[in-house]
């Protein structure tokens, strides 16, 4: 950001009225100018300068030999500028991004250059030869833009309102035309909007983007949303300081941080993308945002934040605000410390946010704009349901950040134990009494404050900015839910997307415990279902029941199925995928079950004396061990791994096949392991272990046996040494019973001699390449 500065027709000393312009120093600290106007000594321009473009030509005013006559303060950044400069062939004489106004203007208007132009900006352009001044300020007024106008026709327009003058806020997406007089004073001839919010704008047509579909076919949007979003992010990239990014792991600042990691590899940029979250030890932002830093590899800073720290800043930041309403202020808190950390710590200058940028894009937001209110509208109870299903599958960020529920910034800073709203109130208590906040609606008629926190917030501002109080129009507050407070977590829907460990009532050593990945009903969707019906009955479950049709939770289902027909019929009835857990505590019964085809995973250990843990069995380096170590991680279980080696297998095979009563060597290889879990099971039934891929290496068998193979068991004769030796043992143990096993397995969709899948051409390991 830079700070911008301007007066004409000022009665008083100049040198008098530039010391109110370095109230605005902290928006430029590399550099600063003053420079008054050639003929007009009561006009000046004053700029701040924070260095993000062209080092040698960027001090403002803005001033070329081709256009002598026109003078440019600004501040901003114009991402289509190199485009329209190649378009229309401007002759540039400089290497700031700004320039492309004063060929814009000079060859097409005030009106045209405004529109045409992609970036977020406000500026002052002076034009001497056609006595004309001119303010503007981007579509959705992402940078700040004030004026001051004189009824004798003084104007002063700043970047803050630090100066005790009434000034007003320019309105975004408009632009005013004055005409300058010989005095200095100016007159106020047009005041107009560029833009519609819904409608594409006009520079979109120097841009074309690849792969850009029309019409609101579900695919075709989830794409073009991908393609605005990247394009969004990737023009943003013009700075030449280094660019970071805030991350509060919530589903905006991921896919930004994500995207921004990604166009910066592309990019080739000399140095990694720096990350910034804030919050308290246990806040839940800064764990998804840790997780999140791993998961797109940015160079990660986290910032602690105190309840005390922020108490300390809230004066400061209403300063900056110019706003009492009550959220925006506990929100700003925490930007305001991390972004002191990012200056007096790191050297990154241009700050991706979500808050602003890139989602206030004018071409992405156009768009999303303009899709049939359906498709924006929330589904299944999860809010921004569209922007999640659109990066579904892209594996750009963590599934569990893609589909986390919100979290208010001034929420999700600070712990769910306590929130940072209620450490501030806690304080304000001591500052307001009962008394002061009685008097609130006569000492405040506009906007009165309803409570000692919006009363301190107000007071403050009023001290800094005297009757400004129409500023903030009107507090921000839910409409979609009775609410006293602007917290989400004060509303009764609120229910934080986190772990879940629940103890059972009248059982203190059984709990379920709930990993939450929301994806149905973030209102209800958390675990172990309980609901009022069937006070008895726990539920913890994983999957999708396709037929369930009943309520927005799709596993109720089980309860009242269960409570109608039992265990049995419940299970035969649905049609999903699942794994359950179901007590009933009026009954003392607990149940499992997984689906047909074991979609989805669930591991089970049963104790002489009832207690429950998972297991797994294979070689030290053998693929399904590590993949259920990580599945026992996930989960939490009690783990154990059971070494087995070849040898092992091999002195097992003949107890095996006892047990198994069939020849196939395809059963046979997944039960050997099976008697090495005996000491762990004792007599549990072998045919319910999990099963994990080993060899069986070829048992000495000789060719001439071999070749008698067909002759010695002509049912089903084994072509093999191993099926020969397997077919020996099996017939020693139940001579006469070959037809039990009334086939050998083996793939038939592919020529295979051996049923294993690491012998078959179309085997592929699933592991790092």
């Amino acid at each position: 950001m830079c700070g911008i500065w301007a007066l004409f027709g000022s009665d008083e000393c100049l040198a008098v009225q530039c010391t109110n312009a370095m109230k605005i120093a902290h928006r430029g600290p590399d550099s600063f100018r003053f420079e008054n106007v050639n003929g007009y000594t009561n006009c000046c321009f004053g700029f701040h300068r924070l260095a993000i473009v062209d080092q040698l030509y960027g001090m403002q005013p803005l001033r070329v030999k081709k256009f002598p006559y026109l003078w440019l303060c600004y501040n901003g950044e114009i991402y289509n500028h190199i485009m329209l400069r190649d378009h229309f062939e401007f002759d540039y004489q400089t290497k700031v991004d700004g320039e492309i106004l004063l060929h814009l203007y000079d060859r097409f208007g005030i009106e045209k250059m405004a529109a045409l132009l992609d970036g977020v900006f406000a500026f002052i352009l002076l034009d001497t030869a056609n006595r004309k001044v001119f303010l503007g300020r981007d579509t959705y007024g992402v940078r700040p833009l004030f004026r001051l106008l004189t009824d004798d026709g003084f104007l002063a327009i700043t970047h803050s309102t630090s100066t005790p003058a009434k000034i007003t806020p320019f309105p975004p997406g408009h632009f005013e035309v004055f005409d300058l007089k010989l005095n200095g004073k100016v007159e106020s001839v047009l005041m107009d909007c560029f833009h519609c919010c819904t409608d594409e704008p006009k520079h979109a047509s120097y841009n074309n983007l690849k792969g850009l579909g029309t019409g609101f076919e579900l695919e075709t949007v989830k794409s073009n949303i991908r393609i605005l979003f990247e394009n969004a992010v990737r023009k943003r990239l013009m700075a030449h300081r280094r660019i970071g990014c805030l991350l509060s792991g919530g589903l905006d600042s991921s896919l930004v941080a994500a995207t921004l990691v990604k166009l910066s590899k592309e990019e080739q940029l000399p140095y990694p993308i720096q990350t910034f979250a804030i919050g308290a030890d246990d806040s839940p932002d800064v764990a998804a945002a840790r997780k999140v830093a791993d998961y797109i590899g940015s160079e990660h800073h986290e910032v602690s934040f105190t309840p005390e720290e922020g108490i300390r800043a809230v004066e400061e930041v209403i300063l900056h605000l110019e706003s009492y309403d009550i959220t925006t202020v506990r929100a700003s808190v925490g930007m305001f410390l991390i972004s002191k950390y990012i200056r007096e710590k790191t050297d990154s200058v241009v700050i991706f946010s979500e808050l602003r940028v890139p989602f206030l894009d004018h071409r992405f937001t156009a768009y999303y704009l303009s899709l049939p209110e359906e498709m924006r509208a929330p589904k299944d109870g999860v809010e921004k349901h569209l922007l999640r299903d659109s990066f579904k599958g892209m594996k750009l960020i963590p599934d569990e950040i893609l589909w986390r529920r919100k979290e208010a910034f001034s929420d999700g800073l600070t712990s769910m134990k306590k929130s940072w709203y209620t450490s501030l109130q806690e304080h304000i208590k001591s500052e307001v009494n009962d008394s002061q906040l009685e008097k609130a609606a006569k000492l405040f008629s506009f906007n009165p404050p309803t409570t000692k926190e919006g009363f301190y917030i107000r007071q403050v501002f009023e001290k800094m900015y005297p009757g400004r109080c129409e500023w903030t129009p009107h507090y921000w507050m839910p409409r979609w839910i009775k609410a006293t407070d602007p917290s989400a977590r004060t509303l009764s829907i609120y229910k934080p997307d986190k772990d879940h460990f629940e103890n059972i009532s009248g059982f203190t050593n059984c709990c379920l415990g709930f990993h939450h990945l929301a994806i149905m009903d973030q209102l209800y969707g958390m675990q172990p279902l309980h609901v009022k019906k069937f006070p008895y009955l726990w539920l913890c479950y994983n999957g999708e029941i396709y037929n369930h049709i009943m309520t927005k939770v799709d596993r109720e289902i089980f309860l009242h199925l269960y409570d109608r027909f039992g265990i049995e019929k419940m299970v035969a009835l649905l049609d999903g995928v699942f794994a359950f857990i179901l007590l009933d505590t009026a009954n003392r019964k607990v149940f499992l079950g997984r689906d047909t085809y074991g979609v989805r995973l669930l591991f089970r250990l049963l104790t002489d004396n009832g207690f429950l843990a998972t297991f797994a069995i294979g070689a030290d380096d053998s693929p399904d061990v590590a993949a259920a170590r990580k599945v026992a991680d996930y989960i939490g279980s009690e783990h154990h791994e059971v070494s087995v080696t070849p040898e092992e297998g091999i002195r097992a095979v003949e107890e095996v096949i006892l047990h198994l009563e069939s020849h196939i060597n395809l059963n046979l290889q997944p039960q050997l392991k099976a008697t090495r879990w005996q000491q762990c099971f004792a007599e549990q039934d072998l045919h319910s272990v999990i099963q994990c891929f080993m060899y069986v290496p070829n048992i000495e068998v000789t060719d001439s046996q071999l070749e008698k193979a067909a002759k010695l068991f002509p049912f089903n004769p084994p072509t093999t040494k191993e099926g020969f030796y397997i077919r020996q043992v099996f017939e020693k143990m139940y001579p006469g019973r070959c037809e039990w096993t009334p086939h050998y397995w083996i793939p038939r969709w592919i020529k295979a001699t051996d049923p294993s899948a690491r012998t078959l051409s179309i085997y592929k390991p699933d592991k790092d390449q």
